[in-house]
């Protein structure tokens, strides 16, 4: 990890825990959007599957235990009814008697759950129930809500990192968000951002939310980093942090603005 970002967060653990409707701690993530929320026990690690997937939008879950690495597989139906999940035993085709995954489903062809061999009960990695019915994915912490750009990875980060998550891209690209921020105590200034060996190259505003590009060196190679101001609320901000090689910067300026743009308070 380039060192500029190393200095604000460290990465895999604690985001959110069990089953239940009681309300997000500040370190849970979740994952909603075809009907469904689910809420991730940390350390996770989530892709969206794209032209691999078996259906359109598809994502899987890997959730590294004591146990071994426990798997999920979240794929949108036909229907976003948004109603409760069902669960139920799926026989795998041509198997043995017993052989099959326990799915978790909204509706006879609404979005599903399937949990990975070996695992019973949707608990062991998390929570999950009815949520928004937008045909697109969403990650929501406690305060926030905001959309998951394709071909970025989402995984968790370590107690005491100021981000609940991180994004993750190729070679090394990764965005990171900071906040809820109020106030000039908590809310850093540009100058701030602003780190040794960083010049900035390029500034604006993307529809009044401040942001700027900085570029460094990184082991002999030339990186970008965006930051942008997202306002929540009044006097409210999220810091939306990418970083990649400069090679990259039009894949994460993009990813970073879907972010900035679909930012929304859950408060």
């Amino acid at each position: 990890m380039p060192i500029i970002l190393a200095a604000l967060l460290v990465v895999a653990a604690q985001a959110c825990a069990g089953p239940g409707k009681a309300k997000m701690s500040q370190r849970q993530v979740a994952v909603s959007g075809y009907g469904v929320t689910f809420e991730l026990l940390a350390p996770f690690e989530m892709n969206r599957l794209g032209e691999q997937s078996p259906v359109d939008d598809a994502v899987v879950l890997a959730h590294p235990g004591g146990r071994g690495l426990k798997n999920a597989l979240l794929a949108p139906g036909k229907t976003v009814a948004g109603g409760p999940l069902k669960k139920e035993f799926q026989v795998v085709p041509g198997g043995k008697a017993g052989d099959g995954l326990w799915t978790y489903r909204s509706g006879s062809d609404g979005t599903s759950i399937t949990l990975g061999a070996d695992m019973k009960d949707v608990s062991e990695v998390g929570s999950a129930g009815a949520g928004p019915t937008e045909k697109s994915w969403s990650i929501q912490t406690a305060a926030y809500r905001v959309a998951w750009p394709k071909n970025w990875k989402l995984v968790s980060t370590e107690p005491g990192t100021r981000s609940p998550f991180e994004l993750i891209g190729t070679n090394g690209a990764m965005i990171m968000l900071r906040g809820p921020l109020k106030g000039s105590k908590e809310l850093p200034t540009p100058p701030q951002l602003v780190g040794a060996g960083q010049t900035i190259v390029d500034q604006g505003d993307l529809d009044g939310q401040i942001w700027m590009m900085l570029e460094y060196q990184h082991d002999g190679q030339t990186w970008r980093q965006r930051h942008h101001y997202g306002v929540l609320g009044k006097e409210t901000v999220v810091i939306v942090t990418g970083q990649a090689p400069a090679s990259q910067t039009a894949e994460m300026t993009e990813a970073c603005e879907t972010i900035v743009k679909s930012l929304s308070s859950l408060k």
